[in-house]
C-alpha cells in the first residue's frame, strides 16, 4: 500500500485509462451518464494525484534526511551531522561521532539508494537502510575517494529520524 503512495503515476494511470474507457463508452453510446462519468473520474483522479504529491511517506522522510546528512558532510558541518545521531546510538556511533571532525570532506554523493525498510510498529519507530556512498576529501595520511557499502540503522525520535547504529564495507558488499 506504501508503494502506492510513494508513486502517484499509479493512480494518475489507473485514472486516466478509466476515464479513457468511459470517454470511448460515451462517444460509443451517446449517454450523457458515461460522459460524466469520464469527467468525475477525470478530476478525482488530479484531485488524488495532487493529494498524493502532498504526502510525504516515512520512506520519503529518511531519503531527505540521507540527502541532508550527505549535505552536511560535504560542507564539514559536523555539528548539523551529529545532531542527526540518536542520544542512545550504539557504541560504533559513538566513536564515529568522536572522530568525524579530523577528516576534511570535499564530496559525499549517495550514490544509490538500495533499500529502505520501515518498522513503523515497533516502538520507537525503527528503519534500516542499504546504500552505496562516494566520499572524496583528505583522511589522515590518504586524501581522494573512497566509495563505500552504507548500512544505517535508524530510529525515530519525535518527528526525526535519527541514525542509531551503522556500518561500512567496500562497495561490492552490497552485492552479496
Amino acid at each position: 500500500m506504501m508503494e502506492f503512495l510513494e508513486n502517484p503515476i499509479w493512480l494518475g494511470g489507473g485514472g486516466l485509462l478509466l476515464a479513457g474507457a468511459t470517454f470511448m463508452g460515451w462517444v460509443q453510446t451517446g449517454h450523457k451518464a458515461a460522459l460524466w462519468g469520464a469527467i468525475v473520474i477525470a478530476v478525482l483522479t488530479i484531485v488524488g494525484v495532487v493529494i498524493l504529491m502532498r504526502i510525504e511517506t516515512e520512506k520519503e522522510k529518511i531519503e531527505t534526511m540521507l540527502h541532508h546528512m550527505a549535505h552536511d558532510l560535504e560542507t564539514n558541518d559536523f555539528d548539523r551531522l551529529i545532531a542527526r545521531i540518536h542520544p542512545q546510538a550504539t557504541e560504533t556511533v559513538a566513536r564515529a561521532k568522536g572522530e568525524i571532525k579530523r577528516y576534511q570532506f570535499s564530496m559525499a554523493k549517495i550514490t544509490r539508494i538500495r533499500a529502505i525498510d520501515v518498522d513503523e510498529k515497533s516502538a520507537p519507530a525503527r528503519a534500516s537502510v542499504e546504500m552505496n556512498v562516494v566520499v572524496e576529501g583528505s583522511f589522515g595520511g590518504f586524501s581522494g575517494k573512497a566509495p563505500r557499502y552504507v548500512e544505517l540503522k535508524l530510529m525515530k525520535q519525535g518527528e526525526n529520524w535519527m541514525v542509531f547504529d551503522f556500518d561500512h564495507q567496500e562497495p561490492m558488499a552490497g552485492f552479496r
